[in-house]
């Protein structure tokens, strides 16, 4: 039975350790994406001085940006790892390298859930602000 479990625990994760990788890329470029999208906005809202946009508003901007490039970037590295130590295991067959795999899956899903919170927050935060906005502006126009 324990010979059977462990077959069946490595071909699944034979199986999935290649889509792994491939996740764990595309955070990577995301976070490239989000990194480069970051500094146009800020720079755009810098650069144009854009009549409606506060000298808090571009820090928010800057700081949303960078907060989700180093979330994106964490849970790539969290899945390269992971897929790193899922082959250790495989090679080896050690039930501590499998634990190890687990471990570092443990923190991926930690990071995501932090992130999730975060990104919640922010949203939750940024509708405040702008329906404060508008409600601000209705009565400078009344």
């Amino acid at each position: 039975m324990a010979d059977t479990l462990s077959a069946d625990i490595s071909t699944v994760l034979r199986s999935t350790r290649a889509w792994v990788r491939f996740a764990g890329t595309l955070f990577f470029a995301s976070a490239v994406l989000s990194l480069f999208s970051t500094i146009d906005a800020v720079m755009d809202q810098h650069l144009l001085t854009l009549p409606q946009t506060s000298e808090q508003e571009l820090h928010m901007t800057a700081a949303l940006g960078v907060v989700n490039v180093i979330f994106e970037s964490l849970l790539g590295y969290c899945l390269f790892v992971y897929a790193s130590r899922v082959g250790l295991y495989l090679h080896s067959g050690q039930p501590s390298e499998l634990e190890s795999a687990l471990n570092v899956n443990r923190q991926y899903w930690k990071t995501a859930g932090i992130y999730a919170v975060v990104f919640i927050a922010v949203m939750l935060l940024m509708m405040v602000y702008v329906v404060m906005a508008m409600l601000a502006s209705s009565q400078g126009t009344t």
